[in-house]
C-alpha cells in the first residue's frame, strides 16, 4: 500500500437514499464511519450562504462548507421511537397518578393506565409524523437543488480506488479529489 497524505474525496449524490447506500458500502468495505461527512444541516448552510437549500456544486466548491456526520434512517429509526415512546410513558404515569391510590384498586389503576398510554401514544405519534414529515420535506427539497455532497477521507492509493469505484456504482456526480 502507497500511503499519501490524507486526501479528500467530495462526489455529489442525487437522493438521501443514495448516499445512504454509498456510506454502508464505504463503511463495511474501505473506510471508517468518522472518515465520511456530508453537508451541514439546513440552518448550517443558511448561516454561511445565506439560504437553507442551495446547488450542492456551491457547497462543493466552498472550503469552509459546514459538514456533519451522516445521519442514516436507522438513526433517524431511535428518534421515531423515542418521540413515540416518551409520551406513551408519561401518559401512562399520569394515568395512573389520576387513577387515584396505586395500593387500592387493580383495576382502576390498569384502566386509568392503559387510557393514559393510549392518549400519550396518540400524541408520541402526531409528533413522531410531523418530524418524519420535516425532515422528507428538507430531504425532497436539497434533492431538487440537485442533491448531496459526501467528502470521504482515504490515506493510501488503494482507497482511492475503492472509493471512487463505489462513488461511480451509486452514480455521484462531480467527483473531485483533494
Amino acid at each position: 500500500m502507497d500511503n499519501v497524505s490524507t486526501r479528500k474525496i467530495s462526489a455529489i449524490l442525487s437522493s438521501e437514499h443514495r448516499v445512504e447506500r454509498v456510506f454502508n458500502k464505504l463503511t463495511q468495505t474501505t473506510v471508517a464511519r468518522h472518515d465520511i461527512t456530508i453537508q451541514g444541516n439546513p440552518s448550517d448552510l443558511a448561516d454561511k450562504f445565506g439560504t437553507q437549500y442551495l446547488e450542492p456544486d456551491r457547497v462543493q466548491e466552498s472550503k469552509d462548507a459546514p459538514k456533519k456526520e451522516p445521519y442514516l434512517a436507522d438513526d433517524f429509526g431511535w428518534l421515531k421511537g423515542f418521540t413515540f415512546s416518551i409520551p406513551m410513558f408519561i401518559g401512562l404515569v399520569i394515568g395512573l397518578f389520576i387513577g387515584g391510590d396505586l395500593r387500592d384498586n387493580f383495576t382502576d389503576n390498569l384502566i386509568f393506565g392503559l387510557i393514559g398510554a393510549i392518549i400519550g401514544g396518540a400524541v408520541g405519534y402526531i409528533i413522531s409524523r410531523l418530524i418524519t414529515h420535516r425532515r422528507e420535506k428538507a430531504h425532497r427539497t436539497q434533492a431538487n437543488q440537485g442533491g448531496f455532497v459526501i467528502w470521504v477521507n482515504i490515506t493510501n492509493e488503494n482507497q482511492i480506488e475503492e472509493v471512487m469505484d463505489v462513488l461511480k456504482q451509486y452514480g455521484a456526480t462531480n467527483i473531485k479529489i483533494d
